[in-house]
């Protein structure tokens, strides 16, 4: 209930008085709580697929660009529903929708509106100046408007098409209009913000980041050179004309209290059109490139043609450049791309945009679109102009053409922040690596920050450094800069400085009083004293300190104070950081770990200050030594913590793994800035350590109880019983090693046979300990550094020592300055041996043929590193070899990332010198990789210890893929360490290689073969009369056409995609053929059912007309509804893992009109196969039979597989081929279901006797052979017994068919036709399979 009723015109804002329950008006600018209130949604949302839902408006709509026209007195409503994209029917219940009109979102929350009614004064009166809340309010009743829906359980929402409103006898224009800079003067250009920015206070662009963390948001939102960052406090908080910029962004937030913010970025002044185009030493000459910042520089340049070029010449015109068609839809590309066509003066060019069978093909996002109102969707390219994008038809032409270059870097910038040199060093170097690739302008030199706040630093020579930063406190250091090309955001290493004179802890004191944002959030405000919510806890804290006897010794100073929310309670915490520096430096520094005991004895938890009490006091060195107790073995278990430095995952001094075999850890948690702490255990001693793991304990915790390193070969033999905690220990033992000063040598062979035995081990054993504990990758870097202790021969010459095992092979170099060795190959030998070798100047392609994995360096890059460790000065031998390791591993166990969609698809070489950081080569070395699955989306990459927090992890930084030779993959990259190719794969969608070529050749010889049986199988029923009289017979020639279409279809249609007409009617000629077969086969199992089960009362008028009605004519209708839906769910189906295209539906077709009938006619089918079974296995009397039980299993075995075939059970292989099962039941499914034909003419006419013997006569009338065609007598001795004491007679055929005849008088001879024909139908209700239906034909 209102309080007064709002007029539409109004200003105001609504509020909800709680004291009055009635909704009143506010103004916008007063501060008031809210309440979000979240409702479970009405329906199951796991129900359903929200990527086949969509929004339709509906209305008096007219137009091909949903225009509704209304006058001043009749307003027209629109209604919006949401409905399944492949079916057409809308969702029940429909889920709630809202309603923005002009980009604004309106209040209305119903699914039908009066859109007229709708408009937002403020953000008219943006657009049209000339408007105030005073005009006529018929202006502002036109507009755009579209409904939205959010998607349960996520942040995704699903917008509707735009419905463009007008008012009747009103002349609406739709114009965007470019001027061109007189000279001296400034215009403003009607896109004054890039896509996904907002202008603010008339002078700036902002873009606020989803929430995240800060280093998120840095990401996603610096996308230019232009952007200030809020840590700018200065700038961001500076006042213009009385107010800042943080308040306008304020209220860009609706000045929410609950809302903070992380991270906003800001670009400069927008009173002019910025410049977006600039050159780039990574374009050929003569193109350009923007200013945005990107992984791949986009290259760029307009050319003026001869003759008009339409779109497909144009696309061909840019490939002969090695280059494509623009893709404004692509990041900022589209603001660059129409100010380049501005500032050319180029009305239009055509773009990267074409209709496909339907489908408008791009790959941008699906919110930056920019299509102009008068677009005409119906044609098929895409063209782009100065004002936005239109489509154009195939006779158009463009003198124009606008081509574009994706370019990767080779060479990138490496920013580095370096301790300072000594203890009483005040400043910091800083490098920037190559410094030619920082950017231009105001951007060309790093920007610093100390603990987030910017630091000022001096460009310097002397002191042989680049840069030098003043050292201002305690804390995080890091510089940022922007390089180029392309142009991208770099960020440097972090160093964390300490004063060593001084002791530093974090004080959290607890104040009962709420936190709010707005107030006490410091990512805007700076909480210095003048500005803190309350000084009297902090300050009492420090009286308090000052005056104990520490004072002596310590001088006590708070810094860096800053808020923040209690965890549970959303109470205030006051956070500051306590020094404590030591006034006489001549004596001994207290540790701080007394000194932390010291203060945690004078300062108690809970000790109030003011209205405030003590709520923590933590190291910012790291956790202390601690001590928990474990109940995970049954008893109490001590378990002794060790202290850290930082942060740092640890294992108790005790031997503690759990039932899996993972060793039990905790974690020291925080930072220097909020001091560290302990976290719980992550699990109980639960298991019961093996002997293996216990030894591997012992050596990793005193390698000296290891006497060689064999005996770690010896240990760790057994592979498979490796768990996660032994590789664990194997990894602490080899860091142990190769630290080890005191051992100067290893064996090489012993070195790889451990490496071997680890990499042999289960790969579940690897993931739990590397992504907690780092150890893979201290195995890989202890196992680099010690084959570098494995000694060679002290001679001249290049001398090598090398060892290969099954899943590894190592060769150790010391290389002449000028020694001829430029690579390492490794190839398989007989069985599974491998073998590596060296490869030398001169090498040829034919040398590497069967190489499995090979890398060639530069010639001269032994010479150059060399020279740069200098020991090509050196006059003794072993200091002028240069030491070199190759390594090839053959499996990735080692290298553990959670890759979500790539997979390695190599093996892994690695290239190492020592002492030396190979990278920024200007000749690239090159890698052959033999790949172990085909297809063309691959990545070249290496692997980076630094990535994933340390972790390491794949990176394709400085690699890039080059041509393909023969059978090998090539990369090149310019740096050293490990390398593999990755492969975009899902083993669950398609097979290659091997398995596809025998599945293509099993699928052609079985449809062949299906193929010339089924022609047989007509054949019988043209040429005798007497076999096609049979209903059943009738029925399985239905069936047999069927197949014999879907068969012929698929083998002359599958693969013919060049004609988009010619492949969708192969794919609706594949569905209904499938599905006529589908009905088909349901009529053969409801006639088998009748004749073989009911027996009795089953004559149903007219059946086989009625079954021919319903097989052949029910599949038209899913087709028809496919057709109607979208038609172009019968174009390419593509399958992504080696693109290959066929002429098949697309999967949301499958799913909705091929799988159901599937699936309905298999389970009828299946019921029917059940009910047949039983009653001629189970269902009858027990017949006495002189057949032993081995030949009736056998006959009821043959009537079960010749059911299995006639009813189609041969696709429940397909049904069935899922994951693990794929690659079984696909072979099951290609060899039976292919054949299908095949068996139907084997088990239903070449084993039926009547259809033997008219094949007999006929053949003999052509031979003129007198061959005896009598009918068989079933009373032949030689097919039928009696069996003793019984008074029936039993006899089969050899079809399996058996016959029950009563005991009787004897039958004559000329009685015996009659008599059979009299017997059919007992005969028929007792055979037990379908192929002996016309053996008794009179």
């Amino acid at each position: 209930m209102w309080k007064e009723r709002p007029e539409l015109w109004s200003r105001d804002c609504s509020a909800f008085n709680v004291t009055a329950a009635m909704f009143l008006l506010v103004p916008c600018s007063m501060r008031l709580r809210f309440d979000c209130v979240l409702s479970r949604a009405s329906f199951e949302a796991d129900e359903i697929d929200y990527e086949d839902v969509e929004l339709r408006v509906s209305g008096n709509i007219s137009g091909a660009h949903s225009w509704l026209e209304v006058d001043d007195e009749n307003y027209e409503p629109l209604t919006c529903v949401a409905v399944r994209k492949s079916t057409g029917f809308p969702l029940d219940p429909q889920p709630p929708v809202f309603w923005s009109k002009d980009g604004v979102y309106s209040g209305y929350c119903d699914n039908s509106i009066l859109p007229a009614t709708v408009h937002d004064p403020t953000k008219s009166d943006s657009i049209l100046p000339g408007i105030s809340e005073k005009s006529d309010s018929i202006v502002v009743s036109q507009g755009t408007v579209w409904c939205e829906t959010w998607v349960p359980r996520s942040t995704a929402r699903i917008a509707s098409k735009q419905v463009l409103v007008t008012l009747k006898d009103w002349l609406v224009l739709i114009f965007n209009a470019h001027v061109e800079e007189p000279p001296g003067r400034t215009c403003t250009w009607t896109d004054l913000c890039p896509e996904g920015y907002r202008a603010v206070a008339k002078k700036h662009c902002v873009k606020i980041s989803a929430p995240d963390t800060w280093d998120a948001g840095f990401g996603a939102t610096y996308k230019t050179g232009l952007e200030n960052s809020v840590l700018d406090k200065f700038s961001f908080m500076k006042r213009t004309r009385g107010r800042n910029l943080y308040e306008a962004v304020q209220k860009l937030l609706n000045e929410s209290e609950t809302a903070v913010i992380e991270s906003n970025f800001l670009t400069d002044k927008i009173s002019r059109w910025p410049l977006l185009i600039k050159g780039s030493l990574l374009c050929p000459t003569g193109w350009n490139t923007t200013i945005f910042k990107g992984k791949d520089e986009t290259c760029f340049k307009l050319f003026q043609v001869k003759q008009n070029l339409t779109w497909p010449e144009a696309s061909q015109f840019c490939e002969d450049l090695d280059a494509q068609l623009p893709t404004p839809y692509v990041g900022f590309l589209d603001w660059v791309y129409r100010q380049y066509l501005f500032l050319n003066k180029v009305p239009n060019v055509w773009m990267g945009v074409e209709w496909r069978n339907e489908r408008l093909l791009y790959s941008g996002s699906e919110e930056n679109l920019n299509w102009l109102a008068d677009t005409d969707y119906s044609q098929p390219y895409g063209v782009l102009e100065q004002n936005g994008w239109k489509l154009q038809g195939r006779k158009e032409g463009k003198h124009h053409i606008l081509c574009q270059k994706i370019i990767s870097p080779r060479v990138a910038m490496q920013l580095q922040v370096h301790e300072p040199e000594s203890v009483g060093s005040q400043t910091m170097c800083i490098d920037a690596e190559p410094q030619t690739l920082l950017a231009d302008g105001d951007y060309i030199h790093p920007r610093c920050y100390v603990n987030g706040e910017f630091t000022h630093h001096e460009r310097t020579e002397d002191s042989g450094c680049q840069y030098e930063l003043k050292l201002s406190g305690q804390g995080y250091y890091q510089c940022q800069a922007w390089a180029h090309p392309p142009f991208s955001f770099v960020k440097s290493n972090v160093i964390l400085h300490r004063d060593p004179a001084t002791h530093t802890f974090v004080i959290t004191l607890f104040q009962d009083k709420p936190y709010v944002p707005r107030r006490h959030d410091s990512s805007f405000m700076l909480t210095n004293r003048s500005n803190r919510d309350s000084d009297t806890c902090a300050e009492v804290f420090m009286a308090d300190l000052r005056s104990t006897d520490l004072t002596d010794r310590f001088r006590f100073t708070d810094k860096n104070f800053f808020y923040m929310p209690s965890p549970t309670e959303m109470k205030l915490l006051h956070n500051f950081h306590l020094e404590c520096e030591i006034k006489d430096t001549n004596t001994f520094l207290m540790p701080e770990k007394t000194l932390l005991k010291t203060l945690n004895e004078m300062l108690p938890m809970g000790k109030t200050f003011s209205d405030c009490r003590l709520w923590d006091l933590r190291s910012t060195q790291g956790c202390l030594r601690d001590v928990t107790q474990d109940f995970g073995s049954g008893t109490t278990k001590e378990l002794t913590w060790p202290s850290t430095s930082g942060n740092a995952i640890v294992l108790p001094e005790q031997l503690c793994i759990t039932a899996e075999g993972e060793p039990v850890t905790r974690e020291c948690l925080g930072d220097f800035f909020v001091g560290y702490y302990w976290g719980p255990p992550s699990n109980n001693c639960t298991g019961d350590p093996s002997y293996i793991t216990r030894e591997l304990w012992k050596i990793s915790t005193n390698p000296k109880h290891l006497s060689e390193s064999s005996e770690l070969t010896v240990l760790t033999a057994n592979s498979t019983s490796l768990q996660p905690a032994d590789i664990h220990f194997v990894a602490q033992t080899l860091d142990a090693f190769s630290r080890d000063e005191d051992i100067s040598s290893f064996d090489l062979e012993d070195i790889v046979g451990i490496m071997n035995n680890v990499m042999a081990a289960n790969e579940t054993a690897f993931e739990p300990v590397q992504w907690k504990l780092n150890s893979s990758s201290t195995i890989l870097e202890a196992f680099e550094k010690m084959t570098f202790k494995v000694q060679l021969p002290r001679e001249k010459g290049d001398q090598a020592k090398n060892s290969s095992r099954e899943f590894i092979s190592v060769e150790r170099l010391d290389l002449e300055v000028n020694s001829t060795i430029i690579g390492y190959k490794s190839r398989q030998l007989a069985g599974k041996e491998r073998h590596g070798e060296t490869l030398i100047k001169g090498v040829n392609e034919l040398d590497l043929d069967d190489a499995e994995a090979a890398i060639l360096l530069p010639s001269n890059l032994t010479f150059t590193v060399a020279g740069d460790i200098g020991q090509g000065r050196s006059v003794e031998i072993e200091e002028e070899k240069v030491q070199v390791t190759f390594a090839v591993y053959r499996n990735e166990k080692l290298f553990q990332e959670n890759l979500t969609n790539y997979t390695v698809n190599s093996h892994i070489i690695q290239a190492t010198y020592k002492g030396k950081i190979v990278k920024n080569l200007k000749d690239p070395i090159k890698i052959y990789f033999k790949p172990l699955k085909s297809g063309n989306d691959t990545v070249c990459v290496y692997w980076d210890f630094a990535k994933n927090g340390g972790r390491g992890g794949w990176s394709s930084d400085g690699c890039w893929r080059g041509p393909r030779e023969k059978n090998h993959d090539i990369c090149h990259c310019n740096h050293l360490t490990c390398f593999a190719q990755l492969i975009n794969y899902d083993e669950n969608s398609s097979f290659s290689g091997t398995d596809a070529l025998v599945l293509d050749i099993i699928t052609t010889v079985g449809c062949c073969l299906s193929i010339f049986g089924l022609l047989l199988v007509f054949t019988t029923f043209f040429l005798f009369k007497k076999w096609r009289r049979s209903l059943s017979n009738k029925i399985l020639v239905n069936l047999s056409f069927s197949v014999f279409c879907s068969m012929v279809v698929f083998l002359a249609g599958i693969k013919q995609t060049w004609n988009v007409t010619l492949c969708r009617g192969v794919a609706v000629g594949l569905h209904y053929f499938i599905l006529a077969s589908f009905g088909w086969m349901l009529v053969e199992a409801v006639h088998q059912y009748l004749k073989f089960v009911k027996v009795v009362g089953t004559y149903i008028p007219r059946f086989l007309w009625k079954a021919s009605v319903c097989a052949w004519g029910i599949p038209v209708l899913p087709i028809l509804a496919v057709l109607v839906i979208d038609s172009s769910l019968y174009d390419y189906n593509v399958d992504k893992s080696n693109d290959v295209l066929i002429c098949w539906m697309s999967v949301n077709a499958f799913k909705y009109a091929f799988l159901p009938p599937l699936v309905l006619t298999m389970t009828v089918n299946l019921i029917m196969f059940s009910l047949i079974i039983h009653g001629a296995v189970c269902g009858r009397a027990r017949v006495n039979s002189t057949m032993s039980e081995r030949t009736l299993f056998m006959n009821q075995l043959r009537m079960a597989v010749c059911v299995f075939f006639l009813l189609g059970f041969t696709w429940i292989f397909g049904l069935l081929a899922i994951k693990d099962l794929r690659p079984t039941f696909s072979y099951l499914f290609c060899i039976f279901n292919t054949l299908q034909g095949f068996f139907i003419f084997l088990f239903h006419v070449c084993r039926e006797r009547s259809a033997r013997r008219m094949w007999r006569d006929f053949l003999s009338v052509l031979t003129k052979d007198p061959v005896s065609s009598s009918p068989g007598n079933s009373f032949n001795p030689v097919h039928s017994g009696h069996h003793r004491g019984h008074p029936d007679s039993v006899s089969f055929d050899k079809c399996g068919g058996i016959l029950v005849l009563p005991r009787g008088p004897p039958i004559r001879s000329h009685l015996r036709s009659s008599h059979r024909a009299s017997l059919l139908s007992a005969r028929t209700a007792s055979t037990l399979i379908p192929s002996s239906r016309a053996s008794f034909n009179p």
